[in-house]
């Protein structure tokens, strides 16, 4: 079964874990140069650890430009939100919404339903920036962490369902809790990624 879908979001932030952004912690982290104190040896630091991987500075700017980036966006550069991202957050729907509402295990969730990135009709984020506390993975240190955001739109795709293995009743029952009660994104614990089903047209 198919069916096309528009979700009306509050705000949505994205921070993509790309690859990229994964490449540049590796690099930091690595290298230590963000324990480093002077700015000059800060410096050779990371120049040292840049020789090792082959980069030069242009190429590592290059990189960071990349992983800086908000949003997911296509090559017309509009923003949308990855299908892998929503069987995710279904994932984590069936983790722990309640028993009621858990109608598939979150194990099969990627086998029962697959989606479309989600088009936001968005190309820039809107004038605004949202800062946050974020715990540091290597540490229990916190770190002050700005993001851009959007807000008030509509993302539309399309979600296929096996019927055998769950209902388009109680796939959209998950979609609503998850919806309104744990988001998609970043800093869903600040209420960002909420949103509410605005169409649900479902055809064979």
């Amino acid at each position: 079964m198919e069916i096309n879908v528009e979700l009306k979001f509050k705000s949505y932030i994205a921070h993509p874990m790309t690859r990229e952004r994964s490449q540049v912690i590796s690099i930091q982290k690595v290298s230590g140069v963000n324990r480093v104190r002077s700015e000059e040896k800060r410096k050779q630091t990371l120049a040292a650890e840049l020789e090792k991987r082959g980069m030069s500075d242009a190429d590592y700017a290059a990189l960071q430009q990349k992983a800086n980036a908000q949003f997911f966006t296509t090559e017309e550069g509009e923003i949308y939100i990855p299908g892998r991202n929503f069987q995710a957050f279904l994932c984590h729907v069936a983790h722990v919404a309640p028993k009621a509402v858990r109608a598939v295990n979150y194990q099969v969730v990627r086998t029962a339903v697959q989606c479309s990135d989600l088009l936001t009709g968005k190309t820039e984020a809107d004038a605004k920036l949202f800062g946050r506390y974020v715990k540091l993975e290597e540490s229990n240190e916190r770190s002050w962490q700005e993001n851009q955001f959007i807000e008030d739109f509509v993302a539309s795709g399309t979600i296929s369902l096996d019927e055998t293995m769950l209902s388009p009743k109680d796939l959209r029952s998950m979609i609503e809790y998850g919806a309104k009660y744990l988001g998609i994104g970043a800093a869903r614990s600040q209420a960002f990624g909420r949103f509410a089903i605005q169409k649900w047209e479902a055809s064979n």
